[in-house]
């Protein structure tokens, strides 16, 4: 009678850890889950930084461009002015009245 409590003792304990082997698998298989996912948010994350990135360094090569090209702008505009100044020079000594502009 002691041997078949002892054996009932036992089948109960192993029902309990197969239980709580189950459950571990459960929460186990949960959290891989939880860890897929982060991973693919992580990935995302990767990739839209990385697309930032792109976009700031074309920003940044836009800006150059637009800054390399307001000084071309300013050089010509120096260049027209100092010739325009030139011929004003010019139209004075030979007795020419200047033009008004406009």
């Amino acid at each position: 009678a002691e041997r078949g409590r002892a054996a009932q003792a036992l089948e109960r304990q192993l029902r309990e850890a197969q239980s709580s082997v189950a459950e571990l698998e459960e929460t186990a298989g949960l959290r891989g889950a939880e860890l897929e996912q982060v991973n693919a948010q992580l990935v995302a994350a990767g990739a839209e930084g990385r697309r930032l990135d792109s976009l700031a360094g074309l920003a940044k090569r836009e800006a150059e461009a637009a800054d390399a090209a307001r000084h071309e702008a300013e050089a010509r505009a120096a260049e027209v002015g100092a010739k325009l100044e030139g011929a004003t020079k010019l139209l004075q000594r030979q007795g020419a009245p200047p033009k008004e502009a406009g």
